[in-house]
């Protein structure tokens, strides 16, 4: 992979996430120079562009740009090259949804991450996070089945605070009912002084890991 940090920061606020707090608001390298970058590493050879940031999906909020603004651009570079994303938060899938259609469509986008961290509409909401498991749902499938990315994975954590079992039974739905090619599972590890780490009612130790141990099965 070619890889190319497209922006720092982020535009969420997860309650179990330190990114934030450590980097601020997002802050997203311009369209022009992303295009120049990849076309350096076509010149070199490569044939996947990997583009990175911890909050793909709000890139360009700072500029007042999207990225759906910056993939129409490098669909454009001619040749036989794919495009990877890393991570396209569900809640920006999902906003920008019918613009990102006609690059995901273009044979270009191979693959991105949209992670989903739970399929507990009410863990979701303790996160902070922006979007309901049926968005999310609708979302991944629409994009496998409708358009021509080929892979798209995410992200699970296991064992949040107050997560019961009929909210892990929600994220084990998740992972049958949408069409991810691949999930990554994480133990609830508490950041200090984010608002997660005061929650109440921390899921023990065994319970997480035997949820994890579940769902990797």
């Amino acid at each position: 992979w070619f890889c190319i940090r497209c922006a720092t920061g982020c535009t969420g606020n997860c309650t179990y996430c330190g990114i934030r707090h450590a980097q601020g608001f997002i802050d997203s390298v311009p369209i022009d120079d992303i295009v120049r970058q990849a076309e350096k590493g076509l010149r070199l050879g490569y044939r996947e562009i990997a583009l990175t940031g911890e909050d793909m999906g709000g890139y360009g909020v700072d500029k007042k740009q999207s990225l759906a603004d910056l993939l129409d651009e490098l669909v454009k570079l001619p040749g036989d090259f794919s495009i990877n994303l890393r991570f396209i938060d569900p809640y920006w899938l999902i906003k920008l949804f019918d613009r990102l259609v006609p690059s995901f469509s273009s044979g270009k986008v191979k693959s991105f991450c949209v992670p989903a961290q739970s399929g507990s509409d009410r863990i979701i909401k303790a996160m902070g996070r922006r979007y309901t498991y049926q968005q999310i749902k609708q979302g991944v499938n629409d994009t496998i089945r409708h358009t021509k990315v080929k892979m798209v994975s995410t992200n699970i954590i296991v064992g949040f605070p107050g997560e019961t079992e009929e909210d892990f039974r929600d994220s084990l739905r998740l992972v049958r009912e949408c069409d991810f090619s691949l999930y990554l599972n994480f133990l609830y590890d508490e950041r200090p002084k984010t608002p997660a780490a005061s929650l109440p009612n921390k899921v023990p130790q065994h319970v997480k890991q035997r949820r994890f141990e579940k769902l990797q099965r």
